[in-house]
């Protein structure tokens, strides 16, 4: 749906706006209180305390019709399929200058099991066991080999 696009992959991804990343979050260079969060399809205008999705954004902020906002938003997603990202480490770099090249970037070596970390966050931290079972089957986190430490992996792999 068109709708579920996630706003800031998609108004980078088009060159559309000038955005500025902070942290986790995104936000307009020329307004700083209109943020988007990664993955997410919706924003969040702190200065007015307007809010919407993807769709609303691109109406509201940008001038598009509801009809030229859904047609763009399935061309890109059609296009980019699925609407996958671009390289992160070129947006990072593009936007923050700062970023280390990946092939100097290494995780720590994986384990033979989880168990300290399950255990750990499971009953120490409280996470839902299903949560950790998700994080580890999807390769966002693993026990490290060396210490047993937990390493959190973000989805593009670039930080840990």
């Amino acid at each position: 749906m068109a709708r579920s696009i996630p706003l800031a992959e998609f108004l980078y991804n088009n060159d559309i706006v000038e955005l500025e990343r902070t942290g986790r979050q995104w936000r307009l260079a020329d307004n700083h209180s209109v943020k988007f969060n990664d993955g997410v399809s919706g924003f969040m205008d702190w200065g007015t305390g307007n809010h919407g999705n993807t769709i609303d954004f691109l109406a509201q902020y940008l001038g598009f019709s509801f009809c030229d906002a859904v047609t763009r938003l399935l061309e890109y997603e059609k296009d980019a399929g699925g609407g996958k990202k671009k390289e992160n480490e070129a947006c990072v770099r593009r936007l923050s200058g700062s970023v280390r090249s990946a092939q100097e970037f290494v995780l720590p070596e994986k384990g033979q099991n989880n168990r300290r970390v399950f255990a750990y966050l499971t009953r120490t931290r409280g996470i839902s066991s299903e949560t950790v079972n998700r994080l580890i089957r999807d390769g966002l986190l693993y026990q490290e080999s060396d210490h047993g430490n937990a390493v959190f992996v973000t989805v593009e792999r670039d930080y840990y």
